[in-house]
């Protein structure tokens, strides 16, 4: 059992998002995913920032939407993960954007 078996639970204090987000980051370390370009690229705005990998289920850590950090904002703007353009969250390793 390791941190890429979809079955495994992760530590009991960790939540599911904070989870997910850590297998993505190891994943990309060790190659197991790699990240591509961000899919929303051909929009008339533009990407800008750093790709990076959108969660539209959390239970399925390594399925993840590439979109850059602009268009990032704005699917959880639409989805509502996100409620207000200006508020800041943190990124996979806890640094605020």
């Amino acid at each position: 059992m390791g941190i890429f078996d979809l079955d495994y639970p992760g530590p009991k204090r960790q939540t599911t998002i904070e989870y997910a987000r850590k297998v993505v980051y190891r994943a990309i370390r060790t190659g197991r995913l790699v990240r591509g370009p961000c899919e929303r690229r051909r929009r008339k705005d533009g990407c800008h920032g750093r790709i990076e990998g959108h969660h539209d289920d959390y239970e399925r850590p390594l399925e993840v939407r590439w979109l850059c950090s602009k268009h990032h904002r704005q699917v959880d703007i639409e989805t509502g993960k996100r409620t207000d353009e200006g508020a800041s969250y943190s990124d996979s390793r806890g640094r605020a954007r």
